[in-house]
């Protein structure tokens, strides 16, 4: 099919027609092909002397035309408002600028008071955002027992474990200390057994 295309274009050059079109596209095939040929052989003369094994040899040399990652790109990558739809990122550019500053906290405080839906985001907040133990044991009350056990069904981190088990016992240190009700102590006491079945199982 290529090989028709060549000849057909030949042929319009010889009979005085001079299609600019197909010699541009074939100009900048081969000089696409020229570079991943050379960004390749510079790649192979590399990893030759760096690659343990030739799986790595190989790997090395398939992303040979693969553009390096810049620290500024990375840092937008992992940015929570990515998207691909450029009507949208135009859009949420307008609103953002419009609402000012009140959108970052107003994010954060909504996000602190919706339950997470996965161990992730239950981590991502509890790392970044709650920093006080009340703040964590609210957070706690608004995800319940029955939620961390399913978000924690396979794994917990033992970090984690230990920082929420702190929580527990400054948050019944506290009931008892400024509160004499029974029933604060007991609902409190309920609470952390609730919380330590379900991250046991």
């Amino acid at each position: 099919m290529k090989h028709s295309k060549d000849q057909q274009a030949l042929t319009s050059i010889e009979h005085g027609c001079f299609d600019t079109a197909a010699l541009q596209d074939e100009l900048a095939r081969a000089l696409e092909e020229d570079r991943k040929y050379k960004l390749t052989d510079s790649m192979k003369k590399r990893a030759i002397h760096t690659a343990a094994s030739y799986d790595e040899f190989k790997n090395l040399v398939a992303c040979a035309d693969l553009k390096p990652v810049s620290q500024r790109e990375l840092r937008s990558f992992s940015s929570s408002d990515r998207s691909t739809n450029l009507a949208y990122r135009a859009q949420t550019k307008s609103n953002r600028k419009l609402k000012g500053k009140s959108t970052p906290l107003a994010s954060l405080v909504a996000s602190v008071d919706t339950p997470p839906v996965t161990a992730v985001d239950f981590c991502r907040q509890w790392r970044r955002h709650l920093k006080s133990a009340q703040d964590r044991y609210r957070y706690l009350e608004i995800t319940t027992a029955e939620r961390l056990a399913s978000i924690f069904k396979s794994d917990i981190d033992a970090d984690l474990l230990a920082q929420i088990v702190q929580v527990l016992l400054i948050n019944l240190q506290s009931v008892e200390e400024t509160n004499g009700n029974a029933t604060a102590r007991a609902n409190a006491a309920r609470f952390s057994l609730e919380v330590l079945h379900a991250l046991s199982y």
